[in-house]
C-alpha cells in the first residue's frame, strides 16, 4: 500500500511545463482524498481563493446571479436565462451603442455577463481547469498579470467581434480563449523540451477545453459570439508570444503587433464601421 499515490502526486506529469517543474507539497494520499479534494485534483489541481481565476468566476456568478434577479427568467433562450433587457442593462456587447453612443464599459463588461446556465457552467469549468494552472505557472505567477492578460484577451476579443458583427453577446469565453492562445504559444515555444507523452498530454487537454467551449455546451443561445472566440484568441496569441520574447528585436516586433491590434481595430471602430442597431 506504501506505493499508492493520489491523484495530486500526477500533477507535474499530467502538465509539465506549466510549474516549471515544481513539485506539489499538498501532495496526499489516494486514501487521504475525499471525493471534493479528489476532483479538484482532476480539473484545477492549482486552483486557490488567492488566485484571480477563483475571484473573477465569484464575481461572474454574482452578475449572473443579479442578471437572473432583475428582471426575471426569460422564456425559450435555454435553462435559467437572464432576460434580454437585463443583460442590456448590464452591458452586453451592442456595436451600436458603442460606435454611437460610445458606451465604451461595453467592451469589458460582457466578460462577466452569461446568457444561461449552460454557458456559465461551460465557461467556468473551462476557466478553472486552464486559467488557474496557467496563473500558477512561470508565464504569468502573480495576480495582477493574470488579471492584466485576462481583460486585455476578453477586450480583444470583443472588439474583434464588434468589427465583424452587428450582433449583441455576452460571455467569458473571449477571455478563455485568450488563454488557449498563450497555452498554445507556451506549447510552441516549449515544444523541443517535451517528450512526446507531454506533447500528446497537452494536445489532448487543449482538444478538451475547445469542445467543451465549442461544441458541448454552447448554451442554446444566439448570445454566444464565434467572432468573440476567435478575437480572444489572436489576443491571447499577440500577447503569449510577448510574454515570451527572448530578444528585443522580438519584444518590439510583438509589441507592434499588439499595439496595431489594439488601437487600429478601435480606430476603424469608431471612423470606418458602421453597425446596424
Amino acid at each position: 500500500m506504501s506505493n499508492i499515490r493520489g491523484l495530486r502526486d500526477l500533477d507535474q506529469e499530467s502538465r509539465p511545463f506549466i510549474r516549471g517543474g515544481q513539485a506539489n507539497p499538498q501532495a496526499k494520499s489516494a486514501r487521504d482524498e475525499g471525493f471534493l479534494e479528489t476532483l479538484k485534483s482532476v480539473l484545477c489541481p492549482f486552483l486557490s481563493y488567492r488566485q484571480f481565476t477563483f475571484w473573477i468566476s465569484i464575481i461572474q456568478i454574482a452578475m449572473f446571479t443579479a442578471t437572473l434577479a432583475y428582471n426575471g427568467i426569460a422564456i425559450n433562450s435555454g435553462f435559467l436565462a437572464p432576460s434580454t433587457l437585463a443583460l442590456y442593462d448590464f452591458g452586453e456587447k451592442y456595436p451600436f451603442r458603442m460606435r454611437y453612443n460610445y458606451e465604451v464599459h461595453r467592451f469589458l463588461m460582457p466578460l462577466v455577463l452569461h446568457a444561461n446556465l449552460n454557458h456559465i457552467f461551460s465557461n467556468l469549468l473551462s476557466q478553472v481547469m486552464l486559467c488557474s494552472s496557467l496563473e500558477a505557472s512561470q508565464y504569468l505567477g502573480t495576480r495582477l498579470r493574470t488579471a492584466l492578460f485576462y481583460i486585455l484577451s476578453g477586450f480583444g476579443g470583443v472588439l474583434f467581434s464588434s468589427l465583424i458583427s452587428d450582433t449583441m453577446s455576452v460571455g467569458a469565453s473571449t477571455s478563455i480563449f485568450g488563454f488557449i492562445g498563450l497555452n498554445i504559444a507556451i506549447l510552441i515555444a516549449t515544444w523541443s523540451q517535451l517528450s512526446d507523452q507531454q506533447k500528446g498530454q497537452q494536445g489532448a487537454f487543449l482538444i478538451c477545453i475547445l469542445l467543451l467551449n465549442l461544441t458541448l455546451f454552447q448554451g442554446g443561445s444566439n448570445l454566444v459570439d464565434q467572432y468573440g472566440h476567435l478575437g480572444g484568441f489572436i489576443s491571447g496569441l499577440l500577447l503569449g508570444y510577448h510574454l515570451l520574447a527572448r530578444t528585443k528585436t522580438h519584444r518590439i516586433f510583438t509589441t507592434i503587433a499588439l499595439l496595431s491590434f489594439y488601437i487600429g481595430g478601435l480606430v476603424v471602430f469608431y471612423t470606418l464601421r458602421k453597425p446596424l442597431p
